[in-house]
């Protein structure tokens, strides 16, 4: 920089000229005004909303892309969803339930279909959870040598479900008496089935399945359960490994503490005393059921038994063994 006055070359920064005195005054480049602060904030806030408005919009659109439609239940190959498409130390999504029941009674026929319809932004929770409820309909419920029923609804039509499959019922009953040549009534039917939570907690839920009347289920009294993660949709694994010679011997020694009457057949559950249906969550253990005839005599009906935590922690899976704990 020069002075403007003299021509001497300034040092940076000198205020004024060495040689005359004139005050000297800086070059610098008068550019686009600076923006204020309130301005640049305003402008982060509309950046960073952009970006989750943008992120909300796609998630749904993705939901949104799931056929609710389903073409066919296919219950002899189906399979739960247990991919992990949720962290598993995240906060569980909001779990509710819409009580579903429908049923029909007359002097001939008395069926009638209930469950707990859930209600969760778990796509994969929902889609699990109403699947155990269409396959136990159509494989549980007794169809006996008839073609079993498929399901072609809505998957988030609860009413729609329980109305199909009683009417079904209905129309099986209805078909088979007059098949075999039964007079309208003779042989009054009885039956209905029950799949509602029986235990929940912040991050599991437990639903049972429970056959009533006369020809409840297939063989008659059926009850199992199922345990889900609310926070990854998955079905749990309860027991780490069902071979466990320990775990054999626990399930003996209170299957012949609990019924000392001798009614059970032995041989049958010493040779296999891990029941046919998984174990499943509840308040205060872990719950075995064996289905009528499994272990036992009609007579006997479904043995039902819970072993404690305290006793079953050390055959337990660690996903299940964090629940018990939370």
């Amino acid at each position: 920089m020069y002075c403007k006055k003299c021509g001497t070359e300034q040092k940076p920064g000198q205020k004024f000229c060495p040689i005359c005195g004139t005050k000297q005054y800086s070059e610098e480049v008068v550019g686009q005004p600076k923006l204020k602060k309130w301005l640049w904030l305003l402008l982060v806030v509309l950046v960073v909303g952009g970006i989750g408005v943008w992120y909300y919009m796609s998630d749904r659109l993705s939901s949104g892309s799931i056929n609710l439609m389903a073409e066919a239940v296919d219950t002899d190959s189906a399979t739960f969803d247990d991919s992990q498409t949720f962290d598993n130390s995240s906060k569980p999504m909001l779990f509710s339930v819409i009580p579903i029941r429908c049923n029909k009674t007359s002097d001939e026929i008395e069926t009638t279909v209930s469950f707990d319809f859930p209600q969760t932004g778990n796509v994969k929770l929902q889609d699990n959870i109403v699947k155990l409820i269409i396959t136990a309909l159509t494989k549980d419920y007794t169809w006996g040598g008839n073609p079993r029923p498929s399901y072609k609804g809505s998957l988030k039509d609860g009413k729609a479900i329980a109305e199909f499959f009683v009417k079904e019922k209905v129309k099986e009953i209805s078909e088979e008496w007059e098949r075999d040549s039964i007079p309208k009534g003779a042989i009054p039917w009885d039956e209905s089935i029950s799949i509602k939570v029986a235990y929940e907690k912040t991050k599991y839920v437990s639903y049972e399945v429970e056959f009533g009347g006369a020809h409840g289920g297939v063989a008659g009294g059926i009850t199992y359960g199922v345990t889900f993660n609310k926070v990854n949709g998955s079905v749990v694994d309860v027991i780490k490994d069902p071979t466990d010679s320990r775990l054999k011997k626990l399930l003996i020694a209170n299957l012949e503490a609990n019924y000392t009457d001798g009614i059970l057949f032995k041989e049958e559950y010493n040779e296999h005393p891990i029941p046919q249906k998984s174990p499943f969550l509840m308040a205060n253990g872990v719950r075995f059921v064996y289905q009528k005839y499994e272990i036992g005599p009609g007579a006997a009906g479904v043995i039902d038994i819970t072993l404690p935590f305290s006793a079953m922690e050390m055959f337990m899976t660690d996903e299940a063994i964090a629940f018990i704990y939370e």
